[in-house]
């Protein structure tokens, strides 16, 4: 799969290992770090020129300042503010009520911090809840979390409903990134050609840019993302 995204002009990777709330001693950073040291490795040792970040994609199984406490400290995305999660596809837990930044924590100084870091959610259009009303990702942004939508949604792997979806919250304003979340060579294949196809056809080109590279690449830096209001 590096050496396919090499090829297609991908110059850098987010790594984002799935953690489950089980497996918050044996996934910690430490761990991952270890493990994407070992890939640098053998892909400086294959000649690829593919820059490797660090990440995870943390279920959140509790409200979101527990499961930094859960965790911590965490494998954020190259060790930015910026924290990936995902919620359960077929349902929205109870505590996503509750603002992600009321901590509710003893730990002083987790509490202080947390106001600082930034929870993206990893593809919304894929819940049932947004794709039986877009209103439910505008509650998503109401309460802290940034959007990530895939570009294999704009390819269709995951169905025309999905991809309807993906298509009406780009739209409406309601992505600030979009990401391959590939999990194989053959995949990426399909998602870089005809998602980023159909991106385009749906944002504009500038748009598309701003969601699959400009934003993408000022999370790893840690920066402010750019407004997309202009390209509405």
């Amino acid at each position: 799969m590096a050496r396919l995204a090499a090829e297609k002009g991908v110059h850098a990777i987010a790594a984002t290992p799935h953690v489950l709330e089980s497996q918050a001693v044996t996934m910690t950073r430490a761990r991952i770090e270890q493990t994407l040291t070992q890939v640098r490795e053998r892909l400086q040792a294959e000649g690829l020129q593919l820059e490797l970040h660090l990440g995870a994609e943390y279920f959140l199984s509790m409200d979101f300042p527990h499961l930094v406490q859960k965790h911590f400290p965490l494998a954020s995305l190259n060790g930015t503010r910026y924290v990936l999660i995902e919620l359960p596809i077929t349902h929205l837990p109870p505590f996503l009520e509750y603002s992600s930044f009321r901590t509710g924590l003893e730990d002083g100084d987790l509490a202080r911090e947390i106001p600082f870091l930034r929870p993206i959610l990893a593809h919304p259009e894929r819940y049932l809840e947004v794709g039986r009303s877009i209103q439910t990702a505008e509650r998503f942004r109401a309460l802290g979390y940034l959007l990530q939508i895939n570009l294999g949604s704009f390819a269709g792997i995951y169905g025309r409903g999905v991809r309807k979806t993906a298509e009406k919250m780009v739209q409406a304003g309601l992505a600030d990134f979009v990401a391959t979340d590939a999990h194989s060579a053959s995949s990426l294949k399909e998602i870089l050609e005809d998602g980023t196809k159909r991106l385009c056809k749906v944002a504009g080109e500038k748009k598309a840019q701003v969601l699959l590279e400009e934003n993408p690449g000022r999370v790893l830096q840690g920066q402010p993302l750019e407004s997309l209001e202009d390209y509405q």
